[in-house]
């Protein structure tokens, strides 16, 4: 056929051309299925969903999984693969050499075997350490998770080891920072948040448990994941460490041994004692800097953020009063309670603890120590022979409470014995725009809670009102028949001569007019719902389903919000009917005895 182009072939571009499924990519890079999951993980590779899989798949039917095509050939230049292709043609020659049973040659190869390592994927992941920080908050959560786990098959006790080195390193770097902002203990673990350098830092460490192996989590997986977190973690330690001066690998500014340390030997002692996060840490002798101008820093923190500067020093101000929190406090934790969390938030804002110096290393006063203020107990009131009045007994949670808020919170709410106030998590909003459910005890915490009666309170000035328009009304009225009875005495005899114009003018009468009452809210409400719905109706066709999606999940969280407003006012009802209760038998006790 003369004149016609060449006739292209089907599924040779477009979309079809794009794709490749996880079978192709094994046999393009010449690996298995393992080692190709671990590339994906380390290189932040993952599957992709295209628009039409049908094409996408050259007509194939069948779901399978697909990658990009430039991914799998950006894979084939990874340093990574060509350490794993030499680790597979070695352990070929294990094999073989088992077979032969050359244990000898098995023993050569196995000292040789390749290794390798991930420094360059960090680089290459996160151009910059505000990046690196950015993606701080899954490493520390999964490496806490792992440093409080035992070692199993899938996960070696060197993974474990490290990742409760590389925690330690990054709490006592928040410690020496004071850059604590919130915490919250909730059924899942201890929720911390920092700010570090600009950066929010946000993680979970789970309660020490006895360990269950989780059924449906494939620890395989996680262990690759922690292998590369594990890099990313050192080097944002290394990093943070030294913009504040400290020695890393960390080390204690004092040493000293205490009563429970002669079973272990120094290295182990100087292990423990950082891990117990209650001694500071050794700081290289450095030149001092000049100090750098306040009101310039705070001038470009305010630009960069995007607020004026009266803000911006209020936060300031607000941070500094939270690092300061404990200061001059010195705290006594007792057997009972978590030490690790709670010595982490104490330090971090400023405050000295220690414990019973057969706990565990690092204590460094007794319970006897008469310059202790507060003490941390989760049992019942002791006794008056081992009661200390010199100082406060209370539970655990105030030192969480205490630093949400901002302020020391009264210490009578906390007493031994005493039913704690509501522990509040400080991540949720303070600004409801989506009409959900706040918790009353929250609202009274931060001073927002509005009065709960304004049924009776409202009507009283408008009834009110009423009464003062109705008598001005009265008085009025009577002023008008009045003048009518004089006008009627001067000009009788006229009416008597004219009945139909005497019956007129009795039912004329000038009355003042009645004001009419206007409620502002309601007018201000039904016009900003007429605002409302003239906006809705400038939204473009194609985004109307957004606009009736985000109205539905609104109409929920208010539904929800009513529900559980309801709840708790039938759980406030049964509390008051206990207590009256209580109240009556307490009564009639007194009275019998």
């Amino acid at each position: 056929m003369t004149g016609s182009g060449k006739m292209k072939k089907k599924y040779a571009s477009g979309e079809a051309s794009w794709y490749m499924t996880r079978k192709q990519a094994l046999d393009k890079l010449q690996v298995n299925l393992r080692d190709f999951r671990r590339l994906c993980i380390l290189k932040g590779i993952y599957p992709r969903e295209p628009v039409k899989r049908t094409r996408a798949q050259k007509g194939s039917t069948e779901k399978k999984t697909l990658y990009y095509k430039k991914d799998i050939q950006f894979l084939l230049h990874e340093p990574l693969i060509w350490k794993m292709w030499d680790m597979k043609s070695r352990h070929k020659k294990i094999q073989k050499s088992k077979g032969k049973r050359d244990f000898d040659s098995v023993k050569r190869l196995h000292a040789g075997r390749p290794k390798y390592d991930l420094d360059h994927l960090i680089k290459e992941r996160y151009p910059t350490f505000s990046d690196a920080l950015n993606d701080l908050d899954d490493p520390l959560s999964l490496c806490s998770l792992f440093a409080i786990m035992p070692a199993i098959t899938k996960i070696s006790d060197a993974i474990v080891a490290d990742c409760r080195r590389l925690t330690v390193e990054f709490m006592h770097y928040v410690i020496e920072a004071r850059a604590l902002r919130k915490a919250f203990i909730s059924i899942k673990g201890y929720y911390f948040q920092a700010e570090v350098q600009g950066c929010v830092v946000t993680w979970v460490v789970p309660h020490h448990f006895v360990y269950t192996r989780p059924e449906n989590v494939d620890m395989k997986v996680m262990s690759i994941f922690s292998e590369f977190y594990t890099t990313l973690l050192g080097f944002i330690n290394y990093r943070l460490y030294h913009t504040l001066n400290l020695i890393y690998p960390p080390k204690l500014a004092l040493t000293g041994a205490t009563p429970s340390d002669g079973c272990l030997s120094t290295a182990e002692l100087e292990a423990e004692r950082v891990a117990a996060l209650n001694t500071p840490l050794g700081r290289l002798r450095l030149p001092e800097q000049p100090e750098a101008d306040d009101e310039a820093e705070l001038a470009l923190m305010a630009a960069a953020v995007g607020d004026d500067l009266e803000e911006a020093r209020r936060r300031r101000q607000r941070t500094r009063r939270l690092q300061r929190l404990f200061d001059g406090c010195r705290f006594f934790i007792g057997r009972e309670v978590p030490r690790e969390p709670f010595v982490f938030v104490i330090r971090a804002l400023g405050g000295t603890c220690s414990w019973d110096a057969t706990c565990a290393p690092g204590a460094t006063y007794s319970e006897a120590d008469e310059t202790i203020t507060h003490q941390l107990i989760d049992r019942p009131v002791p006794e008056a022979s081992k009661k200390y009045t010199s100082r406060y007994y209370v539970q655990p949670q105030w030192v969480f409470d205490s630093l949400n808020l901002g302020a020391l919170r009264p210490v009578q709410l906390y007493f031994p014995g005493v039913e704690l106030p509501a522990h509040l998590s400080p991540f949720k909003e303070e600004e409801v725009t989506w009409g959900e459910y706040v918790p009353p005890d929250k609202l009274k915490l931060l001073g927002q809670l509005q009065e709960t009666e304004p049924a009776g309170d409202g009507e009283a000035p408008d009834e009110s009102e009423d009464e003062g328009e109705e008598e001005e009304e009265d008085d009025a009225s009577e002023e008008a028949v009045e003048e009518d009875e004089d006008s009627g005495d001067d000009e009788q005899e006229e009416m008597e001569d004219e009945p139909s114009e005497q019956s007129a003018k009795a039912k004329m009468r000038v009355t003042p007019g009645k004001i009419e009452q206007v409620n502002d809210k309601k007018e201000k409400i039904k016009e900003s719902k007429e605002d409302f719905w003239m906006r809705a109706r400038m939204i473009k066709k194609k985004d109307k389903h957004k606009f009736y999606k985000l109205l539905k999940r609104k109409k929920m969280m208010q539904e929800e919000a009513r529900l559980l407003t309801k709840k708790r006012q039938v759980v406030e009802k049964e509390m008051m009917e206990k207590k009256k209760l209580q109240k009556r038998q307490q009564k009639k006790a007194l009275a019998q005895s």
